[in-house]
């Protein structure tokens, strides 16, 4: 089962379902923002092999509360702490992180993996945003370039181990292309 929302620990529900589960032996995987994290929850996710996927937008605390209205980049590095924390007890425990790349936050994905690696996750996944509510957040085709030459570079760095973290995307430069043409078309059209 994937767990995705919203935010699934808003759901008062949750901690039902997850041991329904748990207890017939599901595999499951969450994405959460990390904020309403706790200890309890961490021991289930451990003890139960719940893999865990955090979705983090910026790793500047700047950045991420513009993108991240009302949360607390504070209250991520807390949280993240605690992740770090039980990580080390239990080496088998994964993680991942989820970056939405974006024209706020492109600058940030080195940045983004260095900071993957000081918290323990086994994975960075970087995504392409959609613009379905603020087209002006969508990379532009040379903003798009400079994130996949970047991200090209940490995947063969993390193929050839000199960055103990693996990289994935959904980033291509083709669906820029389409896009592209698509819209001249469009225009084309129009005019």
């Amino acid at each position: 089962v994937k767990w995705q929302g919203g935010e699934v620990f808003l759901y008062e529900k949750f901690e039902e379902l997850l041991d329904e589960c748990i207890k017939n032996k599901v595999p499951q995987f969450i994405q959460t923002n990390g904020l309403l994290l706790n200890e309890k929850f961490l021991n289930k996710c451990l003890k139960n092999n719940i893999w865990l996927s955090f979705s983090i937008d910026a790793v500047k605390k700047e950045t991420y509360e513009q993108i991240r209205l009302g949360a607390k980049f504070d209250s991520l590095i807390e949280k993240l702490k605690l992740l770090k924390k039980y990580k080390q007890s239990n080496e088998d425990f994964k993680y991942s992180m989820l970056m939405v790349v974006m024209s706020l936050n492109y600058k940030q994905i080195v940045d983004a993996v260095n900071f993957a690696i000081e918290y323990g996750f086994s994975a960075v996944s970087f995504q392409q945003y959609v613009p379905y509510v603020n087209k002006e957040l969508s990379l532009n085709r040379k903003q798009t370039e400079e994130v996949i030459e970047q991200i090209k570079i940490l995947k063969q760095k993390s193929l050839n181990n000199s960055i103990p973290i693996e990289i994935l995307t959904d980033i291509s430069l083709n669906e820029i292309f389409v896009d592209t043409k698509l819209k001249e078309k469009q225009e084309f059209n129009d005019n």
